[in-house]
């Protein structure tokens, strides 16, 4: 929309350059150009909050994988220990008649 707008202004600085009027053809021409730069400026801004949403999103995958890894590697590796607690105190809670 703004750069329809800013076309617009483009053309109607032709048309006044071409009937001879200087003066109201630069201001148009010149609000032309602020309309280009605004826009400009704007679409810049929303590219780099896109790559900086985008570099974010990939940090937390890769920080959660990581995270999951080492969670997963600790578990495997001390799965017997843990077995051998929890065989333990299953033994420990079991009343053990002796015979007497």
């Amino acid at each position: 929309m703004q750069l329809n707008t800013a076309l617009q202004y483009e053309e109607s600085a032709e048309i006044l350059s071409q009937q001879g009027n200087v003066s109201a053809a630069e201001t148009s021409a010149v609000q032309s150009i602020n309309l280009s730069t605004q826009v400009t400026v704007g679409a810049e801004a929303l590219g780099s909050q896109a790559k900086n949403s985008s570099s974010y999103r990939t940090v937390l995958a890769y920080s959660i994988a990581v995270a999951l890894a080492l969670l997963t590697t600790v578990v495997v590796l001390e799965t017997n220990r843990i077995m051998r607690i929890a065989r333990r105190r299953r033994l420990l809670k079991a009343e053990i008649d002796y015979g007497k």
